[in-house]
């Protein structure tokens, strides 16, 4: 008997300390990740995206031997899902009563769900603001830029000996991005894309997103393929 008692004592640790910990997720001020987003969307504008290669020998889909894709913004609307924070308690006063939630990647844990808001709203470029040409942009530094980089690849890499031929018009794309503090302690935040098999509990109300449509017209003459 008192080895079954130590068994059934052993077992019922081990259960307790394997349950999963809920832990009520750390917001961010919906200023500081909208001027994380208007950093991420200078980006596109000081490097628009190109992607290009020649076209293969029986492509019936082709302008001038090339298949290229030229993509600068043309218009940017970004959703913010906030929730309300302890700001809103008469008590402490309405200082910033909502924020953007913010993921910890250290944490393995589950988190506890909350009622979200969303707001909705455009970012926009004139035509005489000027912007300064970055030749070279660091892809894991900037992961949406990256993501809309590799769907304009994606066109590219396309069969062009099928028809019909890929005619980009308009382009656009939709990114879901969650906020995540760049480290334990530390300042600032970062814009992240999880991969898949990245072991991050994550719930709907995380993620935000960035739909970006394109001006294609530096691709048109070379991507809007004519057919022989």
């Amino acid at each position: 008997m008192p080895n079954q008692r130590a068994l059934i004592a052993v077992s019922l640790l081990l259960a307790i300390s394997g349950c999963d910990r809920i832990r009520t997720p750390e917001t961010v001020p919906i200023a500081e990740v909208i001027n994380k987003v208007k950093d991420e969307v200078l980006v596109f504008y000081q490097s628009p995206i190109k992607v290009a290669r020649p076209s293969p020998d029986d492509a019936v889909c082709k302008k001038d031997g090339n298949n290229t894709v030229e993509l600068t913004p043309k218009s940017v609307k970004l959703t913010l899902k906030t929730v309300a924070t302890k700001a809103n308690d008469a008590t402490a006063g309405l200082k910033a009563p909502l924020g953007v939630l913010s993921i910890d990647p250290s944490y393995t844990g589950s988190y506890s769900k909350s009622n979200a808001q969303a707001m909705e709203f455009t970012l926009a470029m004139s035509e005489n603001d000027k912007v300064k040409p970055v030749p070279e942009i660091a892809l894991d530094q900037h992961p949406l830029y990256a993501a809309a980089r590799s769907m304009a690849q994606g066109l590219v890499d396309a069969d062009h000996s099928k028809l019909p031929c890929l005619t980009p018009n308009g382009t656009k794309v939709t990114l879901n991005f969650d906020v995540v503090r760049k480290a334990t302690g530390g300042v600032g935040i970062q814009l992240v894309i999880f991969k898949l098999g990245d072991k991050v509990t994550l719930t709907d109300e995380f993620h935000q997103t960035l739909e970006l449509t394109f001006s294609d017209t530096g691709s048109s003459a070379q991507f809007r393929f004519e057919t022989k």
